[in-house]
């Protein structure tokens, strides 16, 4: 056995090395909604995943790397090597019920190695982020005897999740899997509250850095089978509650407002430094099935649940409620063969979701839902691909004095399926 294209597989090992670095400086969101717990929960999707509406339980795939359930690692080929990264962009309108304005930001938005240990144990190893946090806003309230106050709130950050996953083929039609990881990571947020209209008051500044370093595991099962034509395919996953080691530094002082960003700093108030303590994440369980005719349709649904109820940051709960999501979405393929026409060769996928997101302000629930298509591209002579995927949505209301988000999408990634080893030819 001879190893072919090794100088390509030492590339791929150089990116997988630097893309991480790459993805932990992105600011990955704009979202006002990602001051509370541990910010905007990032759902584990590839690219592939994202244009489907976010089904991914059910995938069971050995084109691809499917992080969300470790079980689908079994599909991977015995003698190929898989690398996956995506790249995202984001543009969102921002609105209340007197004012809008617009952002965008772009990051690297998970990359991740998949391979065959034997034929019955594969694995795969990423970088996913797991919370974004990114808001910076302000009000000027008017309040009796005293003038107007003005809050400020800004923080930033988020939670990364390193994983290195494995799958068992347990028969014929099932496998099981864990991802085993190490969250690492930390949230910055600064309030203050400042009495511009009088020099009588001191004003208050709050720096609050919560930091997170500790692992985790969550598991998968798949059940796969056919009937006449079609490929049946079942996936579940849990993660039960986790407590996570976690540090917090808080520091709290008083400043006299100034007409610049410059403050006057007079005393400080507390200092706490390197508090240990634990951040509870909550379980989280979800199914998905899909029904499929090998290279020429897909089509699945899938319902995920997580009790965020149950957190908690250093014994405080926050207000947060249980989440709900459904994803529903298909993928066709004209001709999967086609020698004349490369555009019946190409994948074209559809989705929707409905997410009920953890967050109640004002006695009213916050709802993102949103709709998406993409492509995958193949590549000439190979089974690599590349796709493509963007996604319209809403999120919030700006009802009952709230922020309406409304949001447009588009990732690319890269899915690099190589093969490690062929026996050697002699003409």
């Amino acid at each position: 056995m001879i190893v072919k294209n090794s100088g390509f597989r030492s590339l791929l090992i150089g990116l997988a090395l630097l893309f991480p670095i790459t993805l932990l400086a992105q600011t990955r969101t704009t979202s006002p909604y990602s001051i509370y717990g541990l910010g905007e929960i990032n759902n584990t999707f590839n690219v592939k995943s994202l244009s489907m509406g976010g089904i991914s339980y059910s995938i069971y795939d050995n084109g691809s790397i499917n992080f969300s359930n470790p079980a689908s690692y079994a599909a991977f080929d015995t003698l190929s090597f898989l690398f996956d990264a995506g790249l995202l962009a984001n543009n969102v309108s921002l609105k209340n019920a007197s004012t809008s304005e617009k952002t965008s930001y772009a990051s690297l938005s998970y990359v991740s190695l998949g391979f065959s240990i034997n034929r019955w144990w594969k694995t795969s190893i990423g970088l996913v982020p797991f919370s974004n946090v990114g808001y910076n806003y302000g009000y000027v309230e008017n309040i009796n005897q005293i003038g107007n106050v003005r809050f400020y709130d800004e923080g930033s950050g988020g939670i990364n999740q390193l994983y290195w996953g494995h799958a068992f083929k347990i028969g014929k039609h099932l496998s099981v899997g864990v991802n085993m990881g190490y969250y690492f990571g930390s949230i910055d947020k600064e309030r203050s509250v400042s009495f511009v209209d009088s020099v009588n008051f001191l004003s208050t500044n709050i720096l609050n850095t919560v930091s997170i370093n500790d692992f985790y595991l969550n598991y998968g099962i798949n059940y796969h089978t056919k009937i006449n034509d079609f490929d049946i395919n079942v996936g579940m996953v849990y993660s039960n509650k986790s407590e996570l080691k976690a540090n917090k530094d808080e520091f709290t002082r008083t400043f006299v407002p100034a007409h610049t960003d410059v403050k006057e700093y007079r005393d400080t108030i507390s200092y706490i430094q390197d508090a240990q303590g634990a951040i509870v994440i909550p379980k989280n369980i979800g199914f998905g099935i899909m029904i499929s005719e090998k290279n020429k349709w897909k089509i699945g649904a899938e319902f995920q649940k997580q009790y965020w109820k149950d957190f908690k940051s250093f014994n405080v709960s926050d207000s947060l409620s249980n989440s709900i999501r459904l994803g529903l979405g298909m993928e066709i393929i004209p001709n999967y063969n086609s020698v004349n026409s490369y555009f019946k060769r190409v994948s074209y996928r559809f989705g929707f979701k409905f997410e009920q997101t953890p967050l109640s302000i004002n006695n009213t629930r916050i709802n993102d839902f949103g709709i998406s298509f993409g492509i995958g591209l193949p590549l000439r002579n190979s089974r690599s691909t590349v796709n493509l995927g963007m996604e319209y949505g809403q999120r919030g209301t700006v009802k009952n004095n709230l922020i309406q988000e409304k949001y447009f999408k588009f990732s690319i990634g890269i899915t690099m399926h190589q093969r490690w080893f062929t026996k050697p030819r002699y003409n």
